[in-house]
């Protein structure tokens, strides 16, 4: 329930923020797949955190925290979450478990 609230109070500063971060495929994949995007459990989790009174059960509490400190939320602490789940963001793999450049890579030493 509280990733509920995460999602409908922060979705569209979510995806402003990943954009204004250069991260605009993430970005995509967030609004494709909305609420049962990875990027929610994490806020969920860092949120639960952050908010130790709200330890991930009290949605009322989490709702009218983050509503008290919308600036600190929006401007400080989202865009340094969203840094960190970006930096952690594995590349994208190929169905061979390659990374895209690799398999560049393997392309290019292969027709030389």
């Amino acid at each position: 329930m509280s990733k509920e609230v995460i999602y409908f109070m922060l979705h569209s500063e979510v995806l402003r923020l990943l954009e204004e971060m250069g991260q605009r495929r993430l970005a995509l994949e967030v609004e494709r797949a909305g609420i049962s995007h990875d990027i929610y459990d994490f806020l969920d989790r860092a949120f639960s955190m952050y908010y130790a009174e709200y330890g991930g059960v009290n949605c009322r509490w989490l709702r009218d925290a983050i509503r008290q400190d919308w600036e600190r939320v929006t401007r400080v602490v989202l865009p340094q979450l969203l840094r960190q789940y970006a930096a952690g963001v594995a590349p994208r793999t190929t169905a061979r478990g390659e990374a895209a450049g690799e398999r560049l890579l393997r392309i290019r030493s292969a027709s030389s």
